[in-house]
């Protein structure tokens, strides 16, 4: 009989629970500017611009990473499942990484 091989999601481990990989868990050990900006690499990526260089002087749409609606509705899920709310659907609209930054820091 042939053994079957299964293959193992990833999964990361805090406080001795473990929960399936995803690309936008925010790990302990990161600040909210950096697990911002990891989140908006992410979506950037799926967007196909791995390269971009993004800080908190980033502006988000036309004239910087270039954002459009899909990528803002990644965006807007992506933040919400990590903190909890998001910027967009409380009615604002972030021009940069550091306006998203400081929404979170009024909370």
């Amino acid at each position: 009989m042939k053994s079957l091989r299964f293959r193992q999601a990833k999964v990361a481990c805090f406080a001795g629970v473990y929960r399936p990989y995803s690309p936008f868990v925010i790990y302990p050990d990161m600040t909210t500017d950096s697990e911002i900006i990891s989140i908006i690499k992410t979506v950037l990526k799926h967007k196909g611009l791995a390269d971009v260089d993004v800080n908190l002087s980033s502006q988000l749409y036309e004239d910087g990473l270039g954002l459009d609606s899909l990528s803002v509705a990644e965006l807007s899920a992506a933040l919400e499942k990590a903190f909890g709310k998001d910027p967009y659907t409380s009615g604002q609209l972030p021009l940069t990484v550091e306006h998203i930054v400081e929404f979170y820091a009024a909370s």
